[in-house]
């Protein structure tokens, strides 16, 4: 029967974990780079923060006054129209 060392033990989760910072490493650069090309920063307007994502400026942060539009039927008919057009996803 093979006995394990701690020296033994110890070279191997060394080699493990070796060989796992070598395969992630290149994985966070490429998701990276995936993330920068989708999000670019622009002139902000008045009711953005200036930057892009997916070619949408994101938007401020809305407060608790901003309910009613949320909840308004004229988005509900708006979100209805893009669907049924195909740009809903």
């Amino acid at each position: 029967m093979h006995r394990l060392t701690p020296m033994t033990v110890f070279t191997r989760v060394t080699l493990l974990t070796l060989l796992c910072l070598s395969v992630a490493g290149p994985m966070a650069q490429a998701q990276a780079q995936v993330v920068a090309e989708r999000c670019s920063p622009t002139p902000a307007s008045a009711d953005g923060i200036g930057k892009r994502y997916m070619g949408r400026e994101i938007a401020g942060v809305m407060g608790w006054q901003g309910a009613a539009w949320l909840e308004r039927e004229e988005r509900e008919r708006q979100s209805a129209l893009i669907c049924w057009c195909g740009r809903c996803n």
